[in-house]
């Protein structure tokens, strides 16, 4: 089954109003204007107020014995019912402590079985004739979930017809709208933008009975697509959420953590599977793995990973297809894909060498990348040459029928086995200076250093594939959340793209050579100084466990205090 998110357009201007009787699923009242509206979904009174409102009234009240009585006859499909009785609580035997209606009317009437006036209380209208006779009220508590009654005062707005509901939208009257399921990918921005485009909004909701409502419709619209996330028309530019929809303010929450809601410049979607809301940041817009050096798994990192969980994770992967390889025109590079809006969020890939984003007053993106040990990026490359991959198998390579080993090379001092052609990971992270491409330049090796300190993120080692994927996962899970649970989950020749199908290793020899070249023990010194700042990193995201799955697992080592004002 196909894994997607969505997004719903909310369609609220076929909407028409009818004033001259009470709408489908509700029952005219004898006594005063309203409409009765029962729900079977239990929630508690705050959840259930709020649910009223939106449908254009409140918790019921009751004033009078036929009033009652009425009820009796009304509620028969369920033992025990929320009514909006709540007490105002001050405390122990205080005499303001009063009981009172959420329509603010006034509390003239009661039909508890033993009534108090302290706690905190609200009232629950009972059916079951086993302790008492039905019509009498209960107490209960805030958190108390139950079934909820409504009087709709002001008539809502009723269910438009097929002709009213835009081609292609349903009606849902929990929200009293239109709604129109989108599956096409797009960033929360852009999916706003689309809804505008057909006269809507992204949803709102204010209330448990409205959320669930959605995700009930989302999965039986689409029975055979597993949904993962569906978008809120939930958006928080200057520190205060509001709805797309008229930018309402948010008056009912469902955060999956309490850390949700502290988010700033982000918006919100709904966790099908939890029906809880996630909070993302619009900040973390671009992920670029630059430099991508050859022969380092940045295909398997890419293909398996990035290209997989896009649509899951609600971003855009892009290749970069460089004319000439590391060398860019960097002022049009950097202007092109920073306004490149419609593509945002973004991860890139492709042989480029790193791009000082800085230098041209732009922010630079988050960067991150592989490297692997040079000597075994060599040999994959000279192999690779000759033998192709698991990858593209059959296609022919540009040495193909050639089947000099590695140390017959060296031994010849051939091309393909020329220390220059192990010149390749230090200028990638060196970047565009003139010096990058100085075979052997030991600026070259310092500006890499420097890069790697100040520029990137994080940059791991194809022999810990694993445990880079887990620490992406911790430190961007906007982009890489679920990428450790898949990864684990593919087989052997997906979790391995790129492997080269014939490698012979260099016998004593060859590598007594290689050691002792130049090259090579500055491009061994610079793989050795990302080693270290990788293990350093994980380490410590393990706490000393050296255990991908221990990351998830620590808690919080900090904490705020003498917070003012």
């Amino acid at each position: 089954m196909a894994s997607i998110l969505i997004y719903l357009t909310i369609l609220a201007n076929s909407i028409i109003l009818v004033n001259s009787a009470c709408p489908a699923n509700t029952v005219a009242v004898p006594f005063g204007n309203y409409c009765l509206l029962k729900s079977q979904l239990p929630v508690n009174i705050s959840s259930a107020q709020g649910a009223c409102n939106y449908a254009g009234g409140n918790l019921v009240s009751i004033h009078s014995d036929d009033e009652n009585n009425f009820l009796v006859t009304a509620l028969t499909d369920a033992p025990l019912w929320m009514i909006g009785g709540y007490i105002q609580f001050y405390g122990v035997d205080l005499p303001n402590n009063t009981w009172m209606w959420y329509d603010n009317s006034s509390f003239d009437y009661n039909n508890f079985w033993k009534y108090q006036n302290y706690g905190e209380y609200t009232a629950q209208f009972t059916m079951s004739a086993t302790e008492h006779d039905p019509g009498i009220w209960e107490f209960g508590t805030k958190s108390d979930q139950l079934p909820f009654v409504c009087y709709i005062t002001q008539p809502p707005l009723s269910p438009p017809s097929n002709q009213q509901c835009p081609q292609g939208s349903s009606y849902l009257s929990t929200l009293n709208r239109c709604l129109m399921p989108v599956t096409t990918g797009a960033s929360f921005d852009g999916a706003e933008k689309n809804c505008a485009s057909v006269g809507g909004h992204l949803p709102a909701v204010f209330s448990a009975f409205q959320n669930n409502a959605l995700c009930d419709f989302i999965t039986s619209y689409m029975p055979n697509i597993t949904v993962d996330r569906t978008f809120l028309g939930l958006d928080n530019y200057n520190g205060t959420w509001l709805f797309t929809d008229g930018n309402q303010p948010m008056s009912y929450s469902n955060w999956e953590t309490p850390n949700e809601v502290n988010q700033t410049e982000a918006y919100a979607y709904i966790e099908m599977n939890t029906r809880k809301w996630v909070s993302m940041s619009k900040i973390i817009d671009l992920v670029i793995p630059m430099p991508y050096v050859p022969k380092t798994g940045s295909t398997t990192l890419t293909n398996t990973i990035a290209y997989d969980l896009y649509k899951i994770n609600d971003f855009n992967v892009l290749h970069l297809n460089m004319t000439k390889n590391r060398q860019a025109n960097q002022y049009e590079f950097i202007s092109n894909i920073t306004n490149w809006n419609d593509r945002l969020p973004a991860f890139y890939h492709g042989h480029v060498a790193f791009v000082d984003f800085q230098r041209f007053g732009q922010p630079n993106p988050i960067y991150i990348n592989l490297v692997r040990e040079p000597l075994e990026r060599l040999l994959s490359h000279y192999y690779f040459l000759r033998y192709g991959d698991t990858y593209r198998v059959g296609l022919k390579r540009s040495r193909a029928g050639d089947n000099e080993t590695f140390d017959d090379c060296v031994a010849r001092q051939g091309k393909d086995c020329d220390m220059k052609q192990m010149w390749m990971q230090i200028p990638y992270f060196c970047g565009q200076h003139h010096f990058c491409s100085e075979i052997g330049s030991q600026l070259a090796l310092e500006q890499a250093k420097r890069n790697l300190l100040e520029n990137y993120l994080l940059v791991g080692v194809t022999e810990r594939m694993r445990d880079f994927i887990g620490l992406l996962e911790h430190l961007i899970p906007r982009f890489f959340k679920g990428a450790l649970d898949h990864f684990d989950k593919l087989d052997e020749k997906r979790s391995h793209l790129r492997y080269t199908i014939k490698k012979i290793p260099p016998n004593d020899q060859t590598l007594s050579v290689i050691k002792r070249n130049k090259i090579y023990e500055m491009e061994k010194e610079f793989y050795d100084f990302v080693l270290a700042e990788f293990d350093a990193a994980f380490k410590k995201a393990t706490n000393n466990t050296d255990k991908v799955e221990n990351i998830s697992l620590l808690k919080l080592q900090y904490h705020f205090e003498k917070i003012k004002p």
